[in-house]
Formats: C-alpha cells, structure tokens, sequence
C-alpha cells in the first residue's frame, strides 16, 4: 500500500523546538485513520461490486461486510430507496475519499506527498502536492485510493490467474471468485486483464495529474508520464508483502491441529501461497521436523522485490 511521507523541511514550530515526539505522535495517529479508512474502502468497493444477492445472501465473510457498512448505506440509501445497493456505496465511497482528503488538507504536519514506498529511495518515487492551494489534500486522497483500488484488484486478477482457488470450497475463495468475475470469464486471457488493468491505472494517474496541475493542487513535473508508468509498475510489487504475510500466517497455522469445517476455513489461505511455496517444496527443504520452505520462500521473496525494483529505478534514470 502507498504511504505519506514525512514532510521535507516543512516544519511546524514545535517540530523547530524539538517537538518530534509530537510529530510521531501525530504520524502514528494518521496512520491509523489511514488504515481504518482503508479497511472500509475496502468493504465499500466489495458492496459496490457484489450485490447482496444469490449465494453470497449465505456468505458469512460477505456478511461481515455488509453488517460493517448496512448502518451508512442505508443512512445514504434514504433518497435512492428503488436503487441497487450499488449507488449509495459509490456516493460512500465518494464521501470517504473527500473526508480523508479534508484530513490531509487541514492536519498539521500532515505529508504532502504520494511515496510509492520503493525499497531504494528515488527523487522520482513521488508526488508533490502544494499545501498553498485549497483542499488540495481532496487530490492527494484520490490518488490514494486509487491505488489502493488497484492493488485490490491486481491481487485478486493475480490469484485468480496462477492459485487453485477456482477449486478452493471455502467460502472466502467463492467472495474472492466472486470479485474476480471479470477476470473468470476468460482465464485464458488472465495475462491480458492484468495488462490492461495496468494500462488503465497508469492512464488514469497520468490524466489525473494533469488535472490537479490544471487545480493548482500539484506543481508542474515533466516526468509525470514517467511516474505513472512507474506507479503502475511499482504498486504491484508492494504485494510481494503481503503475500509474506499470508506464508506467515500459514506457517503459525502449521503448527495448530485442524480438522473438518476449521481446515476448511483456511483452505483459502493455502490456495493464495500455493502457487509460491509449490516450487520450493520440489526441494525438500526439510531439517528433521522442521520445514524450512517458508523461510527460504520469503527470502526469495524479499530478494525477488529488491531485484525488480532496482530494475525499475535504473530504468526510470535512464529515461528522465
């Protein structure tokens, strides 16, 4: 996930005086709105996409959801009463974009930049916003989200397309294949949806910049083209972290015995990081009752990001 840079000279008087405590402090608090509002995007975008129907009217994590977000879509809902659930979670979702982006333009200390949190630090890895022009946080917040959109589905296209999770009964697999329609239609040209999605975030980047220029909200960049065609590039990778995550979480697992409707829950977990530990288990990377193929995975792993991303820096210098 993209994240906010700390602001580059750019500080308040207790920040002068030797207020970084109060800065930490204010990082750490922005933060955690960050993540709230980023785990109910999310929700948001699955009710806009799924409609409450069908077999997922029986899927308990799809319920969770729609338990999380029924008090504001029927709140918003109120005008539109003969309207699919659709609508009120994009004015949602449209209202969580705009609140965040008020929060960023009136926050003291707040960043202003876009950081696509490369592991090698770049001039070129962000984007500048210009605290001097009026809610210019709003723009800040769109290209956040927008981000985070297409991460969210690049995942989901990128399981969909090398995991077995079209075999996966759990009923977490059938939300994600749910989610992934578009891409199931035609899993032969799974490498194609995931070109275009790419195309299309960077296209969007790109226009949207240069109508925050038009606004004022960011200043002039001659390399921009090239920052969008980096952002679609580099956000990707940041799911090599997340994919971490989730090898974590089933080596912890390991260790715990399930049995019946408990491994069921979790089958989801072994379609998403089969694909990746798969190669390493042809090793046998085995020390007595320890298996060390998850280890040996996430440091590939780890290895893999720096590799691609020192690629796409090295590319990016030679073209600016």
């Amino acid at each position: 996930m993209p994240v906010l840079k700390p602001p580059v000279g750019e500080a308040s008087n207790s920040e002068a005086e030797g207020g970084r405590p109060a800065t930490a402090k204010r990082g750490s608090i922005m933060g955690l709105i960050q993540l709230i509002f980023s785990i109910y995007f999310i929700f948001l975008l699955i009710r806009l996409a799924v409609p409450n129907t069908g077999q997922m009217a029986f899927n308990q994590p799809y319920q969770l959801v729609v338990r999380f977000t029924r008090p504001v879509l029927e709140f918003l809902g109120k005008p539109f009463r003969r309207t699919p659930t659709a609508l009120p979670a994009a004015v949602a979702i449209a209202a969580l974009i705009f609140l965040q982006g008020l929060i960023y333009s009136g926050g003291e200390g707040i960043s202003r930049y876009y950081d696509l949190k490369l592991v090698e630090k770049a001039y070129f890895d962000s984007i500048a916003f210009n605290p001097a022009a009026s809610l210019w946080g709003v723009g800040l917040s769109i290209i956040y989200f927008l981000g985070l959109t297409y991460q969210f589905y690049f995942f989901l296209f990128l399981v969909t397309l090398v995991s077995p999770l079209q075999s996966s009964p759990d009923q977490i697999s059938r939300l994600m294949k749910t989610l992934a329609f578009p891409m199931r239609k035609n899993r032969r040209g799974g490498g194609g949806s995931l070109l275009i999605l790419a195309v299309g975030f960077a296209g969007t980047f790109y226009l949207l910049q240069m109508l925050f220029h038009s606004a004022g909200w960011t200043f002039s960049d001659p390399d921009i083209l090239v920052k969008s065609v980096l952002a679609a590039l580099a956000l990707p990778l940041q799911l090599i972290g997340l994919i971490i995550i989730l090898i974590v979480i089933r080596a912890i697992l390991s260790w715990f015995p399930l049995s019946g409707r408990g491994r069921e829950t979790i089958s989801w977990l072994h379609a998403l990081t089969y694909p990746v530990l798969y190669p390493f288990r042809k090793l046998k990377l085995n020390l007595g009752a320890f298996d060390l193929t998850p280890v040996v995975a996430i440091f590939a792993l780890y290895l893999l990001r720096r590799l691609l991303e020192a690629v796409l820096i090295h590319c990016c210098r030679a073209l600016m």
